[in-house]
């Protein structure tokens, strides 16, 4: 299924970890356990996905579909509704920032963009380095101090492999904010985050409970974050649509048929 060969030109190894700025105690634990069950093409989804990955000597393949990942270095606050709005906030100018962006996917200090750069197809380097520019500037600006951000240019032979790509990032920005908010409560509590390992979704979300935070009361943009795209532009430039409640599985799949 995952049959494309990496173009990689480079020695940096497959989907490398991001750098940050300052390591988190949740940084320190395994990977996030998904809250919903994952097909197994969800679930074995992270590793070939490095295969699609553009580096900036490669070129375009025309007729493919085109996402970028941008990760905020150093991000902090977990569920802090102030940050999730910067965050979406940054998503939007992009959308704005002639950068080809059909839709955006805000969440968790993370933004995912569907691009669609019209022919002739730009150069990888060109587009990393625009992205990385606009998503900085903007969210220093309304954040008040320096920001960077850490951005990955992915391509893929077909739709559904992107839309199956979005589908994970949705769950694991899910399961990565239910790590934080309870490393969080842990760290307040004096315990180590290391408690976490092994924890089910029930079990974590029961940990909160008992330090009195309801996981399911945090509104649906913070836990599973916002989608943002442009409107019917059909009377001229289409107005921005922010949807906060965003479905999940197969049915956000198929939400995001109408951008590839």
């Amino acid at each position: 299924m995952f049959s494309r060969k990496s173009r990689r030109s480079d020695s940096r190894p497959p989907e490398a970890p991001h750098e940050t700025a300052a390591e988190t105690p949740v940084e320190a634990l395994n990977s996030p356990t998904p809250l919903v069950s994952s097909s197994p093409m969800l679930a074995s989804f992270p590793a070939p996905a490095a295969s699609f990955e553009v580096f900036a000597e490669s070129q375009l393949v025309e007729g493919f579909f085109l996402a970028g990942h941008l990760r905020i270095r150093g991000a902090g606050g977990a569920g802090d509704p102030e940050n999730a709005r910067a965050l979406i906030k940054t998503a939007a100018h992009l959308l704005g920032a002639s950068l080809s962006v059909a839709y955006a996917y805000a969440a968790t200090g993370e933004i995912d963009v569907i691009l669609r750069p019209n022919p002739p197809l730009p150069s990888p380097r060109g587009l990393l380095a625009q992205l990385a520019a606009q998503a900085s500037a903007k969210h220093s600006l309304l954040n008040g101090r320096p920001c960077t951000f850490d951005v990955r240019l992915y391509e893929f032979p077909r739709a559904d492999l992107l839309q199956t790509y979005f589908r994970w990032r949705q769950e694991e920005a899910e399961a990565r904010l239910l790590d934080e908010i309870c490393a969080e409560a842990l760290a307040s509590a004096g315990k180590e985050a290391g408690t976490l390992v092994g924890m089910s979704p029930d079990e974590k979300q029961e940990l909160l409970r008992r330090s009195s935070v309801d996981w399911d009361k945090l509104a649906a943009w913070q836990r599973r974050g916002a989608g943002l795209y442009l409107g019917d532009a059909s009377d001229g430039d289409g107005d921005l649509v922010v949807e906060t409640e965003l479905p999940g599985g197969d049915t956000y799949q198929q939400f995001l048929a109408k951008f590839v």
